[in-house]
């Protein structure tokens, strides 16, 4: 799965194209044997790790979660928590807020985010 979204994202900056479908979703899910809302949980958390250690950037992650939100929408499911987190973090770093001056939305909002997300993900592992 994470094979497939690095080379169907890296291609898309040739192809705009080239984007996640449900099919996708449905033959991973499948695969992994798991429903698909854990399914997105699973791309929003391995998109934000990769962000927040500067191994993804932000335009790749952002394009797979406004992607997948799209697919999300299409298919009538429900949005996992962890994944509506991620996508809105996402979201904030898009654009300039009122009031942000010069400051950059991804350093002002998204990795701010992104890292507290992945705090609580941690603290919550660690207390069961």
């Amino acid at each position: 799965m994470v094979n497939d979204l690095d080379r169907l994202y890296r291609i898309e900056y040739q192809d705009p194209s080239a984007r996640l479908d449900e099919g996708d979703i449905c033959r991973w899910a499948d695969l992994l044997q798991i429903p698909k809302a854990d399914l997105y949980d699973r791309i929003a958390a391995y998109l934000a790790q990769g962000f927040h250690r500067s191994e993804l950037t932000f335009e790749f992650c952002d394009g797979i979660v406004n992607h997948l939100f799209d697919v999300i929408l299409s298919a009538n499911d429900t949005l996992p928590e962890l994944f509506w987190k991620v996508y809105l973090a996402f979201d904030d770093g898009e654009y300039c807020h009122r009031d942000d001056g010069d400051l950059n939305p991804v350093e002002k909002y998204t990795k701010p985010q992104i890292a507290a997300l992945l705090e609580e993900i941690e603290s919550n592992s660690t207390c069961g």
